[in-house]
């Protein structure tokens, strides 16, 4: 059921897709968004290949024209390469999003704070790297807290990831 949804969204965005080449040309960062979209569905559907294409096509829009578009795509491509088992890949992906993010709009952003999250999972669900996990989880949820404060479910999320990573610090120093 929920494959054919997502077939059904793909055919939607690529008629949207097509409509928006015709009125607004090639280049344009709206045509962007249709190709980053369709991206994200065709990677549901793991048809990874297609999806990285579609996220290449958007970068090529807006790498340097829009900086919140291109970090959000450049996240998705991440994603993509983490699923592939990409992750050194992954990992330059979310960190040239990071640089991007950073720039534009400075550490006290929710994008970097959502790279930084995302970077801290892949150091630990994908590469083991404890330290390097807590470190970015901590960064994120310095953000997070003074942004959202402590009482917002993503703050709540993050304290508690962040805990449970030092957690597992403390007994891999003890054991």
């Amino acid at each position: 059921m929920l494959a054919g949804k997502l077939a059904e969204a793909v055919k939607i965005l690529k008629r949207s897709l097509a409509t928006k080449l015709k009125l607004y040309g090639e280049n344009n960062p709206i045509v962007s968004e249709d190709y980053s979209d369709i991206g994200v569905l065709l990677m549901e559907k793991d048809r990874l290949q297609e999806a990285e294409m579609m996220f290449a096509k958007a970068l090529g829009i807006v790498d340097h024209t829009d900086a919140a578009l291109a970090v959000s795509i450049r996240n998705n491509l991440a994603a993509l390469q983490r699923k592939e088992g990409n992750y050194d890949k992954a990992l330059n992906s979310y960190q040239r999003a990071l640089e991007t993010a950073l720039e534009a709009f400075g550490e006290m952003h929710e994008h970097p704070a959502l790279l930084y999250y995302n970077m801290s999972i892949l150091y630990y669900e994908d590469q083991g790297m404890l330290e390097e996990a807590a470190a970015t989880s901590a960064k994120c949820l310095r953000i997070r807290r003074r942004l959202l404060g402590d009482e917002h479910p993503a703050t709540e999320r993050n304290m508690a990831s962040h805990r449970s990573l030092l957690e597992q610090l403390v007994q891999n120093h003890r054991g």
